[in-house]
């Protein structure tokens, strides 16, 4: 982190790094109220789509669960979370989060986005 002071205001300039695997699976283990084991090939094609990136991985698991998609659900039958981690592994990502902004923007109603 690196600190600068311009015309006597601070600016703190922070990198963060992506989330490793094993805290990535330790995130989404008690989220999907699974053990790290049963969870962890979850995590290991997320953290493959998302390189850890917080924004990608919060927007990869919202689209895995929206309706058009179904890839991350709950089974009444089975009484957990499940996925399907081929189908996962094969979906697109956006390279950068301008990409995901776009394809959030498009979902909105054309008159919401006429207001805009």
């Amino acid at each position: 982190a690196g600190i600068k002071s311009y015309d006597s205001v601070r600016i703190t300039k922070t990198k963060l790094g992506g989330l490793s695997k094993r805290t990535l699976n330790n995130f989404l283990s008690p989220v999907l109220c699974l053990p790290r084991r049963i969870t962890s090939p979850l995590s290991e094609v997320v953290h493959h789509k998302t390189a850890g990136n917080i924004f990608f991985l919060i927007e990869f698991i919202k689209t895995l669960g929206s309706p058009d998609k179904n890839l991350l659900t709950y089974s009444l039958a089975r009484r957990q979370w499940i996925w399907d981690a081929e189908s996962i592994a094969m979906m697109p990502i956006s390279d950068n989060v301008a990409g995901i902004l776009v394809k959030k923007l498009l979902c909105i109603d054309k008159k919401v986005l006429q207001c805009l």
